[in-house]
């Protein structure tokens, strides 16, 4: 079985725990779309194909949770808004037992979810646990691989979990998820307290306006500003966003659906 082809992840010499100050939106949308592309050739296969198959994922899991008492087991997770960050229960029980051994959990979900308290409440809580949670602009199918080399995933609405040995499938699942990860935000961008926004949106045109490289006289010149009040909102909401630059910062409101991408 052939995986699609794939467009080989722009690194620019990043390694892959490290948030880019800019992201190519463009890029991250055609990783995701290749995501959800796989995962629904996977969805429609007609069983049963050796590599690919369905059952069997509870014993699996276990090998998977056995696995992690020998070596750092590397778990790439994405899941659909439609699941509300929620991870279907056999999933949700492995990852809770990958990361009491200490494993790299990585779970990455929709920034439409930033909406949902619950939800938050629920990474929040993951993440305390040691996951690590970046936020994307696209929604993208449920999956997980575990070492590059195994797959669980959801076939149909009864969560039934289809177990993926396929080493194409398995390495494209893996690649796409990397892609998409090095272009994501981290959770912890998107604390509460840093999201919480003046009523008369003042804070979300100056975010406009650093997205666009606007200079500090032109954007106080359009927002109706002083250059000196305009900076303080700057420097505000860069503290809050965890931003390092002001383009940053414009990325990152983007990503979290505050505003517009420019």
């Amino acid at each position: 079985m052939s995986a699609p082809r794939l467009e080989p992840p722009r690194n620019r010499g990043r390694g892959p725990d490290t948030t880019p100050s800019g992201v190519n939106r463009e890029l991250l949308r055609r990783h995701a779309d290749q995501l959800a592309e796989l995962a629904g050739v996977l969805r429609a296969l007609d069983l049963p194909d050796p590599a690919v198959h369905l059952g069997g994922a509870e014993p699996v899991a276990a090998q998977i949770v056995h696995r992690a008492l020998h070596h750092t087991v590397l778990a790439q997770v994405t899941l659909s808004a439609a699941t509300d960050g929620d991870q279907p229960a056999l999933l949700g029980r492995l990852h809770s037992e990958l990361l009491l051994r200490h494993s790299d959990v990585r779970l990455l979900l929709p920034s439409r979810l930033l909406g949902d308290e619950d939800a938050m409440d629920r990474l929040r809580a993951l993440a305390d646990q040691g996951a690590q949670i970046r936020l994307a602009p696209s929604d993208l199918p449920t999956s997980a691989v575990y070492d590059r080399t195994t797959a669980l995933v959801p076939v149909d609405r009864a969560a039934r979990l289809a177990v993926v040995r396929d080493p194409g499938l398995t390495h494209a699942l893996s690649t796409l998820h990397t892609a998409v990860w090095n272009q994501a935000a981290d959770l912890s961008a998107y604390e509460p307290h840093r999201l919480t926004w003046a009523e008369d949106g003042t804070a979300a045109r100056v975010l406009l306006a650093l997205g666009r490289g606007h200079t500090d006289a032109r954007a106080a010149r359009e927002l109706g500003l002083s250059v000196r009040t305009y900076r303080r909102h700057v420097a505000d909401l860069m503290s809050r966003l965890s931003a390092g630059s002001r383009f940053q910062a414009g990325v990152r409101a983007a990503q979290a659906g505050l505003i517009d991408p420019p």
